[in-house]
């Protein structure tokens, strides 16, 4: 029995859909796992959740009653239990990283905080750290962590696309709340729509995202096409009916929308930022470039679909939730663990 402990299990959390994957794989392999956490919705429905308190007597006591070998925390702050859990159990961190603390004004010297902890008194007092990309293996300077990237095969195939209309679909997803705005890159998101607009090109501006009926007030006078509180059906119908998938973001350990609109088809253009590099072809320098790769895409529609099919490819191949789940479960359990479970 493997204990993934996280702070949320719910919907529109990019770690909570990681981990349902994941779950999910493991499951397929033989391997039952739990999930701990301070908060769910519920709507993660085939896996085991459960709402633990975030102190050692709790966790401990849990993993004792249900007969856990292994705990592996995705997020604070279940990582500052860990040391005190190794006592008893193999535990590893599974990093998905934390954003710059300069991003956040109002508590930067709390989250900083946390970073420094888990780099001077975490990280050596556990049987191993995965990280999900290179750019967080240096972010959390840990050189002896596993790089073990995300899957995208949560997402289905596409269907093979209609190119009868002439309108270029450009969007993206985002929290529209006031509270990831600086490290996502709301702002420059605003100016990217704005010098969209004005291009003389056939171009549709969409949004998806959680929010309020003001915030979709305020960006529909903007011209922009809202997609507000989504179903998980009709947010992976979006991705697939987009023509390109953009992301402003100024910190990303992993970008999972990114991956998740080209593994449905739609080419996605990221800035030359975190771990951009790792998760898209296709990444430029800043707005004016993503403009103009835009503006050219207009023009010349056969590259677009080329570079759409490309990005596909080149994810699929890429990531994969069953070769996530095999190595992970081959660091927790052993190198025989595939015979074990049959």
């Amino acid at each position: 029995m493997i204990l993934f402990l996280a702070a949320f299990m719910k919907k529109g959390y990019g770690v909570s859909v990681v981990i349902d994957s994941l779950c999910k794989e493991y499951s397929r392999l033989g391997i039952e796992v739990i999930v701990g956490c301070l908060e769910t919705d519920g709507f993660f429905e085939e896996t085991k959740v459960v709402e633990l308190k975030p102190v050692f007597e709790s966790v401990n006591a849990f993993a004792a009653q249900a007969g856990c070998k292994v705990i592996v925390s995705h997020t604070t702050p279940f990582f500052e239990l860990l040391p005190q859990l190794s006592k008893n159990y193999q535990v590893w961190s599974w990093e998905h990283g934390d954003p710059d603390s300069e991003f956040f004004i109002w508590d930067q010297l709390e989250r900083q905080a946390i970073i420094n902890r888990k780099q001077r008194e975490i990280y050596h007092q556990l049987h191993g750290v995965i990280a999900i990309s290179e750019f967080i293996k240096d972010e959390i300077r840990q050189p002896a962590a596993h790089v073990i990237y995300n899957g995208c095969d949560h997402i289905a195939k596409p269907e093979t696309r209609s190119s009868e209309s002439s309108t270029i679909r450009v969007g993206t997803l985002v929290r529209l709340g006031a509270g990831e705005t600086t490290y996502k890159g709301r702002p420059i998101l605003s100016q990217l729509y704005s010098k969209l607009a004005k291009l003389d090109a056939p171009l549709e501006l969409h949004i998806m995202g959680r929010g309020t009926p003001e915030d979709k007030k305020a960006l529909e006078s903007q011209g922009i096409v809202v997609h507000l509180n989504s179903t998980d059906e009709e947010r992976l119908e979006y991705l697939s009916n987009l023509d390109i998938f953009v992301s402003t973001s100024l910190w990303e350990g992993f970008n999972l929308p990114v991956v998740e609109a080209q593994a449905s088809g739609t080419v996605g253009l990221a800035f030359d930022v975190g771990a951009h590099p790792e998760t898209t072809p296709f990444i430029t320098r800043g707005v004016d470039d993503m403009v103009s790769l835009i503006e050219h895409y207009c023009g010349h529609p056969e590259l677009l679909q080329k570079h759409s099919l490309q990005c596909e490819r080149w994810i699929r191949d890429r990531f994969c939730w069953e070769k996530t789940a095999q190595k992970s479960a081959k660091l927790f359990l052993g190198s025989d663990f595939l015979i074990a479970v049959k």
